[in-house]
């Protein structure tokens, strides 16, 4: 009588032993993939959003200052002369037409337009970002009431 060992593995190991293809991890890996999937969108048509808003604003923003500074231009005119009104007059107009723009435009082309800017000028982008920081900087601490006058 020959008694089996049953530490013997009588049959080799198949590959199917270790297959996920339909078990419940390939389950669960697909309902997490379209789960990312969904919240990716949802993020993206999130900030798609956003950057429209801040686009109009920003469009806004700026057609109001070309108004503030064509309006100044005669005071300009009166107190420093004609040229500086001149100039005045021209930026306005340089603002007026980057305001149009920006409207004008989608935001992937203003996001394509930006890169290129930056790759062409790194230097003056990286001016231009310290600048607005420091605007921003500006802005939010006298908004914040904490006025620091030194005493």
């Amino acid at each position: 009588m020959t008694t089996k060992d049953p530490l013997t593995v009588s049959e080799p190991a198949s590959a199917e032993g270790i297959r996920i293809g339909g078990s419940p991890a390939a389950s669960v890996r697909a309902k997490l993939t379209e789960g990312t999937e969904k919240y990716r969108a949802q993020a993206a048509s999130k900030a798609r959003d956003i950057a429209e808003t801040g686009k109009g604003k920003t469009a806004t923003a700026l057609k109001s200052l070309s108004e503030t500074i064509e309006g100044a231009a005669h005071t300009v005119d009166d107190k420093l002369g004609a040229d500086y009104g001149k100039y005045a007059r021209k930026a306005a107009e340089s603002i007026s037409n980057l305001s149009s723009a920006i409207e004008a435009k989608e935001i992937d082309e203003l996001a394509t337009d930006a890169r290129d800017f930056v790759r062409k000028s790194p230097a003056v982008a990286l001016g231009v970002a310290a600048a607005a920081g420091f605007l921003l900087a500006r802005f939010l601490r006298s908004g914040s009431g904490s006025d620091q006058t030194g005493a």
